[in-house]
């Protein structure tokens, strides 16, 4: 399983997939996360073809 969060941070929000920042900008202080999802590996892979 892959754990994808949403993070805000003090200057607005990111995305991480499994603690690695992939989009939006650096939650400088840690941030707070939001929102978390446990995905299979498969369905990001699929996703990621289209």
């Amino acid at each position: 399983m892959i754990e994808l969060c949403i993070i805000h941070g003090s200057e607005g929000d990111c995305i991480t997939i499994n603690d690695y920042r992939i989009a939006g900008p650096k939650p400088w202080g840690g941030g707070k996360v939001v929102k978390s999802w446990q995905v299979d590996k498969e369905l990001i892979e699929e996703a990621l073809k289209a």
